[in-house]
């Protein structure tokens, strides 16, 4: 394995750790471990070093750090539906996270439109796969509401857009920090 390759391969491992870590810590910490009812954190700042992975990473290890935090997260948490739930609730929407961002790997994060647009992305990529999750494998908690509706506007919405939005204000406040380290470490 290349030298440049084992450096990404260990900088994404740390930034899963580090999103594990950031996710635990939110759970167990009173005023921010904000919650929706069958799960969904308001304070979901773990996506920040999912995100900056593909960015500062590219496509291939964006995706792998979204699936090991994926992993690791449904591990943590324990609760499953459906086995499908798995798939549109843990892997395939972190790992989507991680792509988001690798859609501006090498075009630095120096430029703060690259990191919105960024987490937008991510953000819309999470919803419409725990929008999905939800009508597929939670519509009988949608009581009276339109299980799309439901899932996607009351309650997937919410809590993604304000978990990306706290993340994003996070990653815009320490950005010249994170444009020094990338350079230190030389990974693009």
């Amino acid at each position: 394995m290349k030298q440049k390759e084992l450096k990404k391969l260990t900088t994404g491992s740390i930034l899963a750790a580090i999103a594990v870590v950031l996710g635990v810590i939110i759970k167990y910490t009173p005023g921010i471990n904000l919650e929706m009812p069958n799960g969904g954190a308001v304070f979901g700042i773990y996506i920040v070093p999912v995100i900056l992975s593909g960015m500062i990473l590219g496509y291939k290890y964006g995706i792998l750090t979204g699936l090991i935090y994926g992993v690791v997260s449904w591990l943590l948490d324990g609760y499953v539906i459906h086995w499908g739930s798995i798939f549109f609730d843990y892997l395939i929407p972190f790992s989507l996270m991680g792509f988001a961002g690798s859609l501006f790997y090498g075009k630095g994060l120096s430029n703060w439109k690259n990191i919105v647009f960024a987490f937008l992305i991510a953000a819309v990529f999470r919803w419409i796969m725990h929008g999905f999750s939800g009508v597929l494998f939670f519509q009988q908690y949608a009581g009276d509401y339109n299980p799309w509706f439901y899932s996607f506007i009351i309650y997937n919405a919410p809590y993604v857009f304000a978990g990306a939005t706290i993340s994003l204000v996070i990653t815009l406040i320490i950005r010249k920090p994170l444009v020094d380290l990338t350079k230190e470490l030389q990974l693009n």
